[in-house]
């Protein structure tokens, strides 16, 4: 054969090579899918994007007779999208411009027991109620609500440790009971503060709230974590607490240094976190519960609390209300604490037999700026000596009581003496006197 024919049957060769490459030839298993054996189960599985999955679920609805539910199907779409394929697996795929086909392969090994069970037994399934979530259904009708939601729990971690498909209606309806158990909480006449004195008493600075729906539900038996935290980088004091009567009180521990300062309260799950971290990757429910774990954290911290506040070492950093019914003892009073530039106001009004609180209002009626201490002077007496022909010695006192304004608490007492040499016609000059005791009493007073 001469070279040149040997040249162009190799040429004919190659291009029909290359036509027969460029055939769109429909795979065999399109048209004759292979039949199912006892390691596998085949179907062929058409559609456009997520199409393919419903032909996949339909026909395993139609094939094994099996009633359409949402749980079956995120089961079989959770072994569908995983990318390690060991149960569902694409073995082949073919494109057309209207249609898209796959070659499923399902391992029956884990397969044949689930379609038995969605077969024969899915009604049982949806119907099932553990003993534990019965006496939680009945602990919620009762309003026992931390006896209702420790049942659900119970019946929730021991129904996941089962590690079995007939539970999983179940266990999503617990996860939802749960869900449902948080968002029954609605806090009601919840007390926070915004400053505390150091050294003070702190009685009348809490965290105080009420859960609502005190009539129909009992709270009783929920803790809370209290965090303490001062500055950035400081380290956080934490304390636990329970609900008592359907309420929570907490007073903080007293600051020892000036500064800012946070309180954040926040209800503990029991059992929450560690059932969340230890299921969040099972094989078929993971997703389920990493569902539910962020919903529960977005509940939870909805019911968080959280205020700053600020501590001082003294009063200077506050305005003053002053209460003093001497003309002379204001005028000492102000003569002290206008040098330092001390923010004050000074009322005449004097304290009779009325409380605390209606004296407050008397003192504070018309003022235009807010005041949080009111120092009270009352009790003023007078015991007068000669001192010699021309002179008198003046023994003053006075009794001085901080009262919180908001509270109507008193904080504290101070008696303040003074003693002036003066005569007869400028015993004013002693009660000025007082007044700058006082006035330097108050500038500088700590407790």
């Amino acid at each position: 054969m001469s070279l040149l024919k040997k040249k162009i049957r190799l040429f004919f060769f190659i291009l029909i090579l290359l036509v027969s490459c460029k055939t769109d030839k429909t795979p065999l298993w399109l048209t004759e899918p292979p039949p199912d054996d006892e390691l596998n189960i085949y179907i062929v599985a058409s559609g456009k994007n997520s199409e393919i999955f419903d032909s996949l679920l339909n026909q395993l609805y139609s094939r094994f007779n099996i009633e359409p539910n949402s749980y079956f199907k995120e089961l079989v779409y959770n072994y569908y999208i995983d990318e390690n394929g060991t149960v569902i697996t694409i073995l082949d795929s073919y494109s057309t411009e209207a249609v898209d086909y796959e070659l499923i392969r399902i391992k029956r090994t884990i397969f044949d027991p689930i379609l038995e069970l969605y077969k024969n037994r899915y009604t049982e399934m949806i119907e099932y109620i553990s003993e534990d979530e019965r006496l939680a259904n009945i602990a919620l009708e009762d309003g026992e609500i931390y006896t209702a939601y420790s049942l659900y729990m119970k019946a929730l971690a021991e129904q996941l440790s089962k590690n079995d498909e007939f539970y999983t209606p179940s266990i999503i309806k617990l996860f939802d009971k749960i869900l449902d158990i948080f968002a029954l909480f609605n806090y009601a006449k919840l007390e926070t503060f915004k400053d505390v004195v150091i050294g003070l008493p702190v009685v009348d600075k809490h965290l105080y709230f009420e859960l609502a729906n005190l009539e129909k539900y009992n709270f009783d038996g929920f803790i809370y974590n209290i965090s303490f935290k001062e500055d950035p980088g400081k380290k956080s004091r934490k304390a636990r607490i329970k609900v008592k009567s359907n309420s929570l009180e907490f007073i903080p521990p007293r600051p020892i240094n000036s500064g800012s300062f946070t309180i954040k309260a926040s209800i503990i799950g029991e059992g929450l976190e560690e059932l969340i971290f230890t299921w969040k990757d099972h094989n078929y429910l993971g997703n389920r519960v990493k569902d539910f774990g962020l919903n529960m954290d977005k509940i939870l911290e909805k019911l968080t609390i959280s205020f700053d506040y600020t501590g001082n070492y003294n009063f200077s950093l506050f305005p003053k209300l002053i209460s003093v019914a001497n003309e002379s003892v204001s005028l000492g009073i102000s003569e002290i604490l206008g040098k330092f530039d001390e923010d004050f106001y000074i009322s005449g009004v004097s304290k009779s037999d009325f409380s605390n609180e209606a004296f407050i209002r008397e003192v504070t009626i018309g003022l235009d700026k807010h005041y949080k201490y009111l120092f009270l002077c009352s009790d003023l007496t007078e015991d007068k000596v000669t001192y010699d022909e021309d002179g008198v010695l003046l023994n003053l006192k006075i009794n001085i009581s901080v009262v919180d304004i908001d509270s109507y608490k008193v904080l504290g007492e101070k008696n303040i003496e003074s003693q002036y040499v003066t005569t007869e016609n400028l015993t004013d000059l002693s009660y000025i006197d007082l007044g700058n005791k006082i006035g330097e009493l108050i500038y500088t007073m700590k407790f």
